[in-house]
């Protein structure tokens, strides 16, 4: 991490001194999540938000729902429920508008773990299912695996065990 934080602390002198906007706010998203990974929590969260900050800037509509998803998550591992719902409803927001299915379906995952959080439970419920959906309907079996895993755990951990283990083994016969 400390080679990629270099690296990308090169890029983002190269694209300020170049004025190349778009390449300036990938390298502060690259490094949102270098110093994230670090442990460097509010130094993700300023890379973070310049980095969606260039994204409304240009109109990058697509890249900021990504960077949203991205930090809701981020500020749900915080302990800030409420700030990450913001940041996930506005993702969900731009990705439908956008057709971003891969997107919305990570999107409803977070949404389903941030519900699961605050002991909403049959939102939770209802967010993995529609993830597990667009899943399917892309074809995309990891996505699928993935959000059926969350789904069984969510299942699991509600007193439903023969449901849940159900997803669980649906989830792991896909990842296999």
């Amino acid at each position: 991490f400390e080679a990629a934080r270099s690296h990308f602390n090169s890029a983002l002198n190269a694209a300020r001194d170049s004025t190349l906007r778009r390449w300036e706010g990938a390298a502060l998203s690259n490094l949102g999540t270098v110093e994230a990974n670090l442990g460097n929590r509010a130094a993700a969260k300023s890379y973070y938000d310049q980095a969606i900050a260039v994204a409304r800037e240009l109109g990058e509509r697509v890249w900021e729902a990504d960077l949203l998803c991205n930090l809701g998550l981020f500020k749900l591992e915080e302990g800030d429920a409420q700030a990450a719902r913001a940041d996930l409803g506005q993702s969900l927001i731009l990705a439908r508008e956008n057709g971003l299915s891969l997107l919305e379906s990570v999107v409803l995952c977070n949404v389903g773990l941030l519900c699961e959080t605050t002991g909403e439970f049959a939102e939770a419920e209802a967010s993995h299912r529609q993830a597990v959906e667009l899943a399917r309907r892309r074809g995309d079996r990891r996505s699928e695996g993935q959000f059926l895993s969350y789904l069984g755990l969510l299942l699991a951990k509600r007193g439903d065990a023969p449901e849940g283990r159900r997803s669980l083994n649906d989830a792991a016969s896909i990842l296999r």
